[in-house]
């Protein structure tokens, strides 16, 4: 039997090496168990993830207190959408373009293959809008492993874990966008499609948004109070609780029996709008991850584009 020559041995064991990172890696891919992971599991896991924390800077300096889970990295929920103009008119708040998605991605250090838990202070009903919304945002631009921690910063603060500033510093990536998931988008064509073919279009709003008693004017003109003709009204408001200073979600088996008293079927083909998509995606996810309704759209341009397109509205509390 002839001797290997230790060029051979070197070359062998660093191929080897290397294989051994790349199947880690993959396996890191596939160790988060489900679209949402506890407090308790994300502290057994952290060298596994990336941790983004979405907020919005100016509500919130990062450095004012030490408020984020060790390692977490700070995303601007500023960035996470944009102004854009479609047929010359200006929409705010709607979903980023893949180029942009991409930048924000490379310069908050993720690739296309970690693990990503995404975050929050945790304490109100918006901040956890801010999650799904980013959350939707990952789905649609085709990143298969994305969770949310369910209680977020709140919950683990309230759990005597560690909190504390943001990373100073972040190793930028480069992210790539290959395949998008229209099928979790809905425009106005599909909604319009929606209303003549009577399929499901849910209002996520509070009943005096649906109903047209009040109006959000930062971006809905005042003439369009009301709800889209043919919508039903399923609040996000009722979806959430409040538990130990922290922002939940609604057990399901609740959420499901909610609907069936108000007549809403949570598994057939849905379109969910809110004034700006940013509180539609809390339901989404609701319905499309936690129920698996995977036909379940979020209409990202909502209330503000319909109004600017000037389409009819319905007032009252009847669809």
């Amino acid at each position: 039997m002839k001797t290997l020559k230790p060029i051979f041995i070197v070359t062998l064991l660093c191929l080897l090496s290397f294989g051994n990172i790349f199947y880690t890696k993959n396996i890191y891919a596939q160790t988060l168990p489900g679209s949402i992971v506890s407090s308790k599991w994300l502290s057994q896991n952290k060298k596994n993830v990336v941790i983004l924390d979405v907020r919005r800077i100016k509500e919130e300096p990062p450095k004012t207190k030490k408020s984020f889970i060790p390692g977490a990295i700070l995303v601007d929920f500023a960035k996470a959408t944009k102004t854009i103009n479609i047929e010359g008119k200006q929409l705010k708040s709607m979903a980023l373009d893949k180029k942009s998605f991409a930048k924000l991605m490379s310069q908050s250090g993720v690739t296309n293959s970690d693990n990503v838990v995404i975050t929050s202070p945790g304490k109100h009903l918006l901040e956890l809008t801010y999650v799904t919304r980013l959350y939707w945002s990952f789905k649609y631009f085709g990143h298969k492993s994305v969770a949310i921690l369910n209680g977020g910063n709140a919950l683990w603060h309230s759990e005597k874990r560690p909190l504390q500033n943001p990373e100073s510093t972040i190793k930028t990536t480069t992210y790539h966008i290959n395949n998008i998931n229209n099928n979790i988008l809905a425009d106005i064509k599909n909604v319009t499609t929606a209303q003549k073919q009577n399929q499901q279009i849910l209002d996520v709003r509070g009943l005096e948004y649906y109903e047209g008693i009040k109006v959000n004017k930062a971006f809905v003109a005042a003439k369009y109070k009301g709800h889209i003709a043919g919508a039903l009204n399923l609040p996000i408001q009722s979806l959430s609780k409040q538990k130990q200073s922290a922002i939940w979600f609604q057990h399901l088996d609740e959420i499901v029996e909610m609907a069936d008293m108000m007549d809403i079927d949570l598994n057939s083909p849905t379109v969910l709008y809110c004034d700006s998509g940013n509180y539609a995606s809390l339901e989404w996810f609701i319905i499309y991850e936690l129920l698996g309704n995977k036909k379940a759209k979020l209409f990202d341009g909502s209330m503000h584009q319909w109004s600017i397109f000037n389409k009819p509205v319905k007032q009252g509390e009847e669809p």
